[in-house]
């Protein structure tokens, strides 16, 4: 057990209190076998064919949906530049780490308001190691 228990628990708590649950959908992806390539899903057996991974596979997270700063969302993709950046089009996400499968990563997807939203960065709170929260920029569409 992380050193950090009590903290992981608190955030969840204090997550679940101020914010909501969302679907996170990692979708397939594809795969250079022949270069020793391997995706981020532990379990490799639902490999359809040569490259193709199956279904894209939810995940429920549960966050805090903020609007978006350019600050915030530069902090975590530097690829953005100040000006460039259209803030109703991205949102900023607080994700309890607790009990949850996946780390976020780029071009994971988020059921939002009716709406499809990209994750375009994402980066972890984890003093020892262990995930206490994520934080992630995402932006509507694809």
């Amino acid at each position: 057990m992380t050193k950090y228990a009590e903290e992981i628990a608190d955030a969840l708590e204090a997550i679940e209190e101020a914010g909501t649950t969302l679907t996170l959908l990692r979708h397939p992806m594809e795969v250079d076998a022949a270069a020793g390539e391997k995706p981020w899903l532990a379990d490799h057996s639902n490999q359809l064919g040569e490259g193709q991974l199956d279904e894209p596979e939810p995940h429920t997270i549960t966050c805090v949906v903020l609007p978006a700063s350019g600050g915030k969302i530069e902090a975590l993709d530097s690829r953005l530049k100040s000006g460039t950046l259209i803030l109703e089009q991205y949102r900023y996400l607080i994700i309890a780490a607790s009990g949850l499968a996946v780390e976020p990563l780029p071009k994971d997807q988020v059921e939002y308001q009716g709406q499809t939203w990209t994750v375009i960065a994402s980066t972890s709170l984890a003093p020892d190691g262990v995930p206490i929260i994520y934080k992630a920029a995402i932006r509507k569409g694809g």
